[in-house]
């Protein structure tokens, strides 16, 4: 799950024993205890920079 400041991803996929297991590392961290994902609200409504295509930019 991706968060609203996620800036960077990078995943990985590997075979085990019949398995396949995939781990991401997303930057900056999330799945902070207490905190939403995202805020409901208006497209690009809290973009501090603008946005792009309905996407905030950095």
């Amino acid at each position: 799950m991706a968060w609203w400041n996620n800036v960077e991803v990078g995943c990985a996929v590997r075979s085990c024993n019949g398995f396949q297991f995939v781990v991401c590392m997303y930057r900056p961290g999330g799945n902070n205890v207490g905190e939403r994902v995202y805020d409901i609200g208006a497209v690009c409504s809290a973009c501090p920079r603008g946005c792009i295509d309905g996407l905030c930019s950095q």
